[in-house]
């Protein structure tokens, strides 16, 4: 049932497009679900039921996500090479203008507290960390579909996905209907893989490392995402790199090194969140010690809370910073990423006018989403379309009876449209799914996405959605 990759199948490391003149977005997500068509009639061509396998190839792979699969689908997602041009072309940029801010805000306490950071955060942030990136390695998420491009969140702290993709990547490489869709498509695949490792030893390059260092991988020791933490231990292994995975609570400090199992680590690849670092600071002595100390290099490093803040996208649209970007910066801001704001009770700019937040938010219900400052997994999300009007109003009067407080702040961001699909889920069984498509970047390099797909429009794999790769037609 699951057969070889096919040749026709190439990597791509660097796709430096510029955008298509004239691009038709709708004839672009039709030739994409064209090759969607295509790849399903192979799938129900199979002489066999294929779940048994398929997730037989996924558990070997570490794809498992606590009780269940990673991947629910048995197809990947297609898009076209013009429309990365346009994810390209409208994130490099839109990118950038965070990065700006992000470098402003490790001095400047007016952009600290407009998005929210807390004390400790901004403590955290008063740590020279030796290294210029405050986010080395961050995710977009966005949604591309025939009504547009529409960027909604940045996950500027520790972000999941990318070796999953890798793993995905293999096992639709070996899935049988693969070797006859390559021969039809030329498909470009985007692993970043070796993108995580290269930045790691950049910044402990910046940092004064030298040689090879020694990598933990630090979060706790339970957490549903260990199994990409193996994988990415088993490839820096593979490229020369020894790795281990550590929990936080098991590190020392020891001579002035930062020790764990009493091996000197070098450095520190954080996928242990800030705020969950902070919440049980008192176990996590050495790795804090360590950090102040300089005692290894922590890619990312722990700066990265204001980016990761979800009101990082108010400051794009708020007038008092707007002099911070430029005028190509401003313009995409204004195409793709939907309009932000902090819950807070008095007037704001909307469109040009003053207006008063709450009448405001009242008014446009089923235009607005409300969602909380700093969190995860579509926790705390309230869509005003999906809501009763008293429920929506409850939530608002939380969001401002919080907004002094920078630990429980909300945010408002007009609603966007969700792209969807038709996927066969791993029974043979079509289903709508809502689609995300959230870029990696190292830097302000774009490469490879973590591509979510979801029954509820809240389309996250911890909310029990799933992740499948994304494959670019030719």
């Amino acid at each position: 049932m699951l057969g070889g990759s096919h040749p026709h199948l190439t990597e791509s490391h660097e796709l430096m497009l510029t955008e298509v003149p004239g691009l038709d977005l709708k004839r672009e997500v039709e030739r994409a679900r064209a090759a969607a068509r295509d790849w399903d009639e192979l799938v129900r061509a199979l002489p066999e039921p294929p779940r048994a396998a398929f997730e037989a190839d996924m558990l070997a792979e570490k794809l498992d996500y606590g009780p269940r699969m990673l991947c629910n689908t048995l197809r990947p997602h297609f898009i076209t090479r013009p429309m990365l041009a346009l994810v390209l072309r409208a994130m490099g940029p839109v990118m950038r203008a965070l990065r700006r801010l992000s470098e402003r805000a490790a001095t400047d306490a007016t952009l600290q507290d407009y998005v929210g950071m807390t004390a400790a955060e901004k403590e955290m942030a008063a740590i020279h960390p030796r290294t210029r990136e405050t986010s080395a390695m961050s995710r977009m998420d966005a949604f591309l579909g025939e009504e547009g491009l529409y960027l909604v969140e940045l996950n500027g702290e520790c972000p999941t996905g990318v070796g999953y993709n890798e793993r995905l990547f293999r096992v639709f490489g070996r899935f049988a209907p693969m070797r006859a869709f390559a021969g039809r498509h030329r498909l470009l695949v985007t692993d970043s893989t070796d993108d995580v490792l290269q930045t790691l030893l950049a910044g402990y390059r910046e940092w004064g490392g030298q040689g090879t260092p020694r990598v933990a991988i630090v979060d706790w020791e339970h957490v549903v995402t260990r199994g990409e933490f193996e994988i990415f231990a088993e490839h820096f292994e593979r490229q020369g790199v020894p790795a281990r995975l550590v929990d936080p609570r098991a590190l020392e400090m020891s001579g002035g090194r930062l020790v764990a199992d009493g091996v000197p680590i070098d450095l520190v690849y954080r996928r242990l969140l800030v705020s969950e670092f902070l919440e049980r600071r008192d176990e996590c002595k050495a790795f804090e010690d360590a950090y102040r100390a300089q005692a290894a290099c922590f890619v990312n490093n722990l700066r990265t809370k204001f980016l990761h803040k979800k009101l990082v996208f108010a400051a794009l649209w708020e007038p008092r910073f707007q002099g911070m970007l430029s005028d190509e910066e401003r313009a995409l801001v204004k195409a793709h990423v939907p309009w932000t704001a902090p819950v807070r009770p008095g007037p704001l700019e909307v469109e040009g006018r003053r207006v008063d937040l709450a009448e405001h938010v009242v008014a446009r219900q089923a235009d607005l989403v409300m969602k909380p400052n700093d969190d995860y997994g579509g926790r705390g999300l309230v869509i005003g379309c999906e809501v009763a009007s008293d429920v929506w109003a409850a939530a608002l009067a939380e969001g401002l009876a919080q907004a002094d407080d920078p630990s429980r702040m909300q945010v408002v961001q007009a609603r966007i449209p969700l792209h969807q699909e038709s996927f066969m889920d791993l029974d043979g069984v079509d289903r709508t799914f809502y689609v995300d498509l959230d870029p990696f970047f190292f830097g302000d390099r774009m490469h490879g996405f973590l591509t979510r797909v979801s029954a509820r429009s809240v389309s996250n794999v911890s909310g029990g959605g799933g992740q499948i790769p994304t494959y670019v037609l030719e």
